[in-house]
């Protein structure tokens, strides 16, 4: 073969379409770029996961229009010219239907028709980044339902031990008012206050059973919207004449609930929902059923997949911002006055659902008011 057989046009042939295989059947997008923002050649993979076709491309005045938002491109450009090149740096990109998608984008200074342009590689990395995503979301969502379950255990600890410092206390305040004459009507005054906060102490301590889930239940199959409606007088006291009441309660919603626990549940978030609208507004009460699947964003890990009954408590109120409902189920926070709220009403909700084999969801934005779900397991 002659020395000079690489210059050989034959040769060259070869090399050009062996150059023109590997660009073209590449499965990461390839790409020259102008520093103008023109696309000069690029492979099928590059237009690929934006649905894009070289039609599409060509119609296009500036490949900017193939970021995800201004913000994107102008942090590209500046990348690349602090650095002279971008080195696989995340980029959202948007597809033609004006979704948005994620890429490990390149760019390197290279001369292509006798001018200085870019060469890109991008990759699609939509899935991985939504897989790290969904992953880091399930990390929260596990370490909040830990810290909950040690909070609950620490919190029935203190429970069982104050019940019984104030079951002597009430029984000590009974014993000496057993003891004193009528006339001691002094004395007897000051033991019946005694009595009530030591009465309300005991119902601070009933709460806090409900959180850490260590309540006296008897799970039983039970018509929710019968329990709804028969306590619809004492939901109509609760919530004043300047607050609308709305009732939506599908027929045959029985669960496998505490019919107690339920009542009291509603009566929390009833009380939560008439607080949350000093100024008048709607509340709503809705019952029906739902499906939760093994990929539902609220169905909580140690959830199985299935059917639910719903019941749900809605208002058009202050509503919480995200650091709120953060802390929202935990005991003992509060965003009312000193004196206004023991901040325990939410979390016994949670302790209570989680109880009785169900679960709850808060969804809430700032001005826009908070939902309740509560989900129970069906009865069948």
């Amino acid at each position: 073969m002659p020395k000079n057989a690489a210059s050989h046009p034959g040769a060259r042939d070869h090399e050009e379409e062996c150059y023109r295989v590997f660009f073209e059947k590449a499965l990461t997008g390839l790409g020259v770029v102008d520093l103008e923002g023109n696309l000069l050649v690029c492979n099928d993979a590059l237009l690929r996961p934006g649905g894009y076709t070289r039609e599409d491309i060509r119609r296009l005045e500036k490949l900017s229009a193939l970021y995800a938002g201004p913000a994107d491109h102008e942090r590209v450009l500046q990348s690349a010219e602090e650095h002279g090149m971008l080195w696989r740096e995340d980029v959202r990109f948007a597809r033609k239907d004006g979704s948005p998608y994620d890429t490990l984008l390149t760019l390197t200074p290279v001369h292509f028709g006798g001018r200085l342009c870019w060469y890109a590689t991008v990759e699609d990395i939509t899935e991985l980044r939504t897989a790290e995503r969904q992953r880091r979301e399930l990390e929260v969502r596990l370490w909040q339902a830990q810290k909950m379950e040690a909070v609950g255990n620490m919190t029935a600890g203190i429970a069982h031990d104050f019940r019984n410092i104030l079951a002597v206390i009430l029984a000590n305040a009974d014993l000496v008012a057993s003891e004193l004459g009528p006339e001691a009507t002094e004395q007897q005054g000051d033991l019946a206050a005694l009595r009530a906060a030591a009465t309300r102490g005991s119902e601070m301590i009933r709460r806090l059973l409900g959180y850490s889930r260590k309540a006296e239940l008897t799970i039983r199959p039970t018509d929710i919207a019968a329990v709804v409606n028969e306590l619809h007088p004492a939901l109509r006291r609760l919530i004043p004449d300047d607050i609308l009441l709305e009732m939506s309660l599908e027929q045959g919603s029985t669960a496998l609930c505490d019919r107690g626990a339920v009542e009291e549940m509603l009566l929390n978030l009833a009380t939560n929902a008439r607080d949350a609208t000093p100024h008048g507004g709607t509340v709503r009460i809705a019952i029906g059923s739902s499906v939760m699947e093994s990929n539902t964003p609220e169905r909580p890990p140690w959830m199985t997949p299935g059917r639910f009954v719903r019941l749900s408590v809605s208002d058009n109120g202050i509503g919480m911002d995200e650091a709120t409902k953060a802390h929202a189920l935990e005991p003992f926070f509060t965003t009312k006055a000193r004196g206004s709220g023991t901040g325990l009403g939410l979390p016994m909700v949670y302790g209570l659902a989680k109880q009785q084999g169900g679960f709850i969801d808060v969804l809430s934005r700032p001005g826009s008011g908070t939902t309740v779900h509560l989900y129970f397991p069906p009865a069948a």
